[in-house]
């Protein structure tokens, strides 16, 4: 890749990555999150906010929201499905390798080479009280 090439869109790549831990995952949240959750589906919202690069890598800083419905058996379901995200990011090294992100989300190969978690897992706060979510921040680094 070229030196002056753009940071890898690094959003779709962490969505390909933890593809298998949600049912939906996005950079937005769904209009129908509840009807979603109601159905015991689980939602991941993966969100670039901020990071530097050098001139052949790319450390973003990348926040993942957990939304799961809240139940009396589930309490902290939202922070337990973050807790598969951490396992998974930890081991991006030796698990990824590089992620082909399909053209419906933008193309290109993304080449993961850690991950590390910065904070998290912390419970927020959402208008419905039927929705549990909860975020950490992750920052993961990767080649051009």
């Amino acid at each position: 890749m070229s030196r002056n090439a753009p940071p890898a869109d690094v959003e779709p790549a962490v969505m390909v990555y933890l593809a298998d831990l949600a049912d939906v995952l996005d950079t937005w949240t769904p209009a129908d999150l509840k009807e979603l959750l109601q159905t015991g589906k689980t939602v991941l919202r993966v969100k670039r906010i901020g990071g530097g690069a050098g001139e052949t890598t790319d450390d973003p800083r990348v926040s993942v929201q957990a939304f799961t419905a809240r139940t009396g058996t589930t309490p902290r379901s939202s922070q337990k499905l973050l807790g598969q995200v951490t396992s998974k990011v930890l081991n991006i090294r030796t698990d990824a390798g590089p992620v082909e992100v399909p053209a419906e989300l933008g193309g290109g190969i993304v080449r993961f080479d850690s991950g590390h978690l910065e904070s998290g897992p912390v419970e927020l706060p959402w208008p419905d009280p039927d929705v549990l979510l909860a975020e950490c921040i992750y920052r993961i680094s990767t080649r051009r």
